[in-house]
């Protein structure tokens, strides 16, 4: 019905649309038994309404090969303040829905946004001795308030959960994805600023370690300063971190402009802004940016200036090079959020490096067809509301020899021109070994099931399955209603086996460049001066004490807070030396419970939890 509905107000193709439909299907049939195998779907949960995904890429669907699982990660259905976990472990053929991972009875920290992974312990090859783990945002409406952390053993109806109020942690907005190191259990998650609405110069890493039964976060961070335009706002869009397979190599990329703030707003494009760290997030270091401009030859455009969209995804293989998927499109001076999306103007590329930064490939993906779409209504006040682009998002088979790329884009030939109201489900993978490619496949398009033309909200796992011959791509989309606010079913579309690989794709060397920006720590030198240990003994009764280790001698100061941010303890100790310093708490006076304490220097700070027994 939505089909036929959006095409009668496109008069020009209702008389051809028999024989538009019948090449389609022709052609598209033709090209899936080339490329790839039909897609099975199945429902995966319900949500009370769509704050599980909108708002661009999440990581709430993830995939462990060791023990063959699945799990989607989103709001409740019954209680929209809490958040549950759907999982599957015969690769998405069925589902067991509804297992509650975060509860809270207090509207002041509903939890929203909910991203989620699986951390399995090493060596482990059954799904019950895993755990399904969350991370998230909570709000009362007006103020994000607070992060969430819930885990539970896979199967499990029993959770453990943590608050960290934004006064044992940063107040942040909502976390944009994150990962989960396979071969170490340390899973990180970035998000934008410490001021919760407005970026301002800084990105949240949340660095979460599994002791016990649940995650212990620590917060870092990281200072991205860019510059700002005619109004005074930062130019900022988004950001991601990811990490090799061994936890030692990592990067965080921010879209964003940092070139030369005194000439600003005369070059508003946005950039790739990317950090490095070689030593599991001790310390992070600016690496050269890739020039985007250098991406004209395959766009032919005629030269002219180009800037990075608002959303992105990483990725990095078995040679630890990273991918970085981000739509580049045509530079409009007007509107350098929207610039232009006309076809043929801008593509989705991975940009990726084997050597930090020294240079970069510029591969074009694909082309699509239309740019973005808003969706829904949220209340009375916005209309639309949510603005979604392709959300380009990349994945790995669980060796990394092979990189998928899956995007939603509207068919111009079906529903007209227009903006991206209509997605379907558009993929393309490389072997790296052989170094070719699938040709793109739209999956969804005249499949009959529920994804097709309606597969807005899509998420992807970072990992995909392999059915013993080929690559499956795991896929999650809810068919959006009439507004944000109303229900989701969410809909898992698998049985996407990649194959053929035998084309190829136009990738080009681009240069890369540090700007001198003027702008004070531009290289994030202050980032990480400190590494502070849990305490010990943890549980305590009495004394216990904790281990700061400074890379230069600085001012330290130490707060204890309990779980609702009142301060119990607060004491300053001047001129640390460099190198490791223990410190000794009496906390003979604290009851029994759960407690923050966070160490701040002068430029950074890590909180983490301890328990009075």
């Amino acid at each position: 019905m939505r089909k036929i509905l959006f095409i009668q107000q496109n008069f020009s193709v209702v008389a051809l649309l028999p024989f538009i439909l019948l090449f389609v299907f022709a052609a598209h049939a033709q090209n899936r038994n080339q490329q790839s195998s039909s897609l099975c779907e199945s429902q995966v949960g319900a949500s009370g309404n769509q704050l599980t995904s909108a708002w661009g890429n999440k990581t709430n669907l993830w995939y462990d090969k060791d023990i063959n699982t699945l799990v989607l990660v989103h709001c409740y259905d019954n209680d929209t303040s809490s958040v549950i976990y759907s999982y599957s472990t015969n690769q998405g053929a069925t589902w067991v829905d509804d297992t509650m991972l975060y509860h809270t009875a207090t509207p002041l920290y509903s939890g929203r946004f909910p991203q989620g992974v699986i951390y399995n312990p090493p060596g482990n090859t059954n799904p019950s001795n895993a755990y399904v783990a969350c991370f998230g945002s909570t709000t009362d409406g007006t103020n994000w308030n607070a992060h969430y952390e819930g885990t539970a053993s896979i199967g499990s109806s029993t959770n453990q959960q943590t608050l960290y109020p934004f006064t044992s942690s940063p107040r942040t907005f909502v976390p944009q994805g994150g990962t989960i190191v396979k071969n170490t259990g340390t899973t990180w998650w970035s998000a934008a600023g410490t001021n919760g609405t407005i970026y301002n110069d800084t990105i949240v890493l949340a660095k979460g370690i599994f002791v016990g039964n649940n995650f212990n976060y620590t917060y870092t961070l990281l200072p991205v300063p860019v510059c700002a335009d005619n109004n005074g706002n930062k130019m900022f869009r988004n950001q991601a971190v990811i990490f090799d397979d061994s936890g030692q190599l990592g990067y965080v990329v921010v879209i964003g402009n940092d070139w030369v703030c005194a000439s600003q707003p005369n070059d508003s494009t946005m950039g790739l802004i990317v950090y490095e760290t070689t030593n599991s997030g001790s310390t992070w270091n600016r690496i050269p940016s890739p020039d985007l401009s250098f991406v004209d030859p395959v766009l032919q455009n005629n030269g002219s200036k180009y800037s990075a969209a608002t959303q992105l995804d990483l990725a990095m293989d078995q040679n630890n090079t990273l991918h970085i998927g981000v739509p580049i499109i045509q530079f409009n001076p007007g509107n350098a959020i929207d610039s232009i999306y006309s076809y043929g103007t801008w593509g989705l590329f991975d940009i990726n490096t084997s050597n930090h930064g020294a240079d970069y490939n510029g591969c074009l993906i694909s082309k699509p067809e239309t740019g973005f779409g808003y969706f829904g209504t949220w209340g009375i006040f916005f209309n639309p509301f949510i603005r979604e682009e392709n959300r380009f998002q990349l994945s790995r088979s669980w060796d990394g020899d092979k990189i998928f790329y899956t995007w939603f884009d509207t068919d111009t030939a079906v529903y007209g021109s227009g903006p991206n109201f209509f997605p379907d489900i558009h993929v393309l993978g490389v072997d790296l070994n052989s170094g070719f490619y699938t040709s793109e496949e739209n999956l969804s398009e005249l499949s009959g099931l529920s994804c097709d033309g309606a597969s807005t909200f899509g998420n992807v796992s970072y990992y995909t399955m392999n059915d013993g011959t080929n690559e499956n791509i795991p896929i999650v989309i809810d068919v959006m209603t009439n507004s944000t606010g109303d229900p989701v079913q969410f809909y898992y579309e698998g049985c996407a086996s990649m194959y053929n690989y035998s084309s190829n794709i136009s990738c080009l060397i681009i240069p890369s460049f540090l700007p001198s920006t003027g702008i004070q720590n531009p290289a994030g030198e202050n980032a990480n001066l400190f590494s502070l240990s849990p305490n010990y003994p943890n549980p305590f009764s009495n004394k216990t004490s904790l281990d700061i280790t400074l890379g230069k001698a600085t001012d330290v100061l130490i707060e204890i807070k309990n779980i609702v941010g009142q301060t119990l303890f607060s004491s300053s100790y001047k001129k640390l030396h460099s190198g490791k310093n223990t410190i000794t708490i009496d906390g003979s006076s604290f009851s029994k419970g759960f407690y923050f304490y966070t160490v701040k220097t002068e430029s950074d700070f890590t909180s983490r939890k301890m328990s009075v027994e």
